[in-house]
């Protein structure tokens, strides 16, 4: 396995274990955790398809998740005024502790990542990070008349 397929692998799952515990204890699906930070930390993006897209989350397990969290009163779905055929998600206020819960865990794995570089070193990586995105999204306007993602990759 090259070094970088290794390191997407292990961020995938270095996330995934950060958030466990705490879906485990609250009876949320991985799924569910990741369409409450979704909504959460992108509230301009709140449909089923922008979380496919921009998340890269399965349409099936996006709309099992979202069935989930609406019996359980966190998540519900409005038509948009001008287009009733498209629905907005928000979260519910009984989402808030869960939301917290849940922020409070991924800042805890961005940090994790974090630990050791220095000021300086931040910042390389953030300009790094900034020249690979910009990159993927000319690539992606090259290769796909849609253009490029918009919004936070991530959840």
């Amino acid at each position: 396995m090259n070094n970088h397929l290794h390191f997407a692998a292990s961020l995938h799952r270095l996330y995934n274990l950060t958030l466990r515990d705490f879906g485990r204890a609250n009876g949320l699906s991985q799924t569910e955790m990741d369409v409450l930070l979704f909504l959460h930390n992108n509230p301009d993006c709140n449909t089923a398809r922008d979380m496919v897209h921009l998340r890269g989350l399965a349409k099936s397990n996006v709309s099992t998740a979202l069935d989930s969290l609406r019996t359980r009163g966190l998540v519900e779905s409005r038509p948009e005024e001008n287009n009733r055929r498209v629905n907005r998600l928000f979260l519910l206020p009984a989402a808030a502790p869960l939301i917290e819960g849940l922020s409070r865990r991924q800042t805890q794995f961005f940090h994790a990542l974090q630990q050791g570089l220095t000021p300086v070193q931040q910042a390389q990586a953030d300009a790094y990070f900034a020249i690979l995105q910009r990159n993927i999204d000319a690539e992606l306007a090259r290769l796909d008349e849609s253009g490029p993602v918009t919004g936070k990759a991530g959840t």
